[in-house]
């Protein structure tokens, strides 16, 4: 479900338009709880509790994010040591901090009026995890574009993007992102996301979730996001739930 906290992280695409027109955010802080829960094709089911602390800094056009996750795992656990050999799952609860991530982005305004918004994405995340249980133990590095369109009150959006790992038992994965999100009032939006990851390990299949999220302006800082995940593949987590909370400090001047 680490992903889908990601996805939902950058969802303030209409946001980031709506501060290159003069309100831009110099700060934001956020705090998300996440909880999901598969089989991902084994016996036993793996439950997840997931919370990422991040930092964001807004240099228009560049906007410079921060994470740190704190991971809970209830389930099996293991990896292959080579491409041929099955993993030794051993079934253990075990919690710590996960990988620490730093991602950089270039805001990309419409050409012409009929174009969308594009904001490209180039993501670092380092193997700070406190057990093996938690990552495996190598660095990854992501590229990611996303595209947007505000009309009235909907705006949709998609997203496509590819992984790349160190660890040599984990392969290279391409991933996707489709949806919208409809603005029902000042305050609060909502919306649907299709999101397919491709299998990094072989005999896994590959996730495909269908995600509901909402956002709500609590006030002129404060925003509250919950959202709720239905897995479609093997490969998936059968559900997930969770909340994300975010903090903003207009700049400056």
């Amino acid at each position: 479900m680490a992903k889908l906290i990601l996805l939902l992280l950058s969802f303030s695409l209409p946001m980031s338009a709506a501060g290159a027109e003069g309100d831009p955010v110099a700060l934001k802080y956020t705090l998300g709880f996440d909880y999901s829960s598969g089989d991902y094709s084994l016996e036993d089911e793996t439950e997840i509790f997931y919370m990422p602390l991040g930092l964001e800094a807004d240099f228009y056009p560049f906007l410079v994010k921060v994470t740190v996750p704190l991971i809970l795992v209830d389930g099996p656990f293991g990896l292959r040591d080579n491409g041929s050999t099955p993993p030794t799952l051993i079934n253990k609860t075990t919690g710590g901090i996960g990988r620490l991530s730093g991602r950089v982005s270039y805001i990309i305004p419409p050409f012409h009026e009929s174009a969308p918004w594009f904001e490209v994405f180039a993501k670092l995340a380092a193997p700070t995890e406190t057990s093996r249980s938690l990552g495996s133990g190598g660095w990854s590095f992501s590229l990611r574009a996303d595209a947007f369109k505000q009309y009235g009150r909907l705006t949709p959006f998609a997203s496509l993007g590819r992984s790349f790992y160190t660890d040599n038992r984990l392969d290279d994965r391409m991933f996707t992102s489709v949806g919208a999100s409809f603005r029902f009032s000042q305050r609060l939006s909502g919306g649907l996301v299709y999101d397919w990851f491709e299998a990094s390990v072989d005999g896994i299949s590959d996730s495909h979730d269908l995600v509901g999220f909402a956002s709500v302006k609590l006030d002129g800082r404060w925003s509250i996001g919950p959202y709720g995940s239905i897995g479609l593949s093997e490969g998936s987590p059968d559900f997930g739930f969770g909340v994300l909370f975010s903090f903003r400090t207009p700049q400056a001047g």
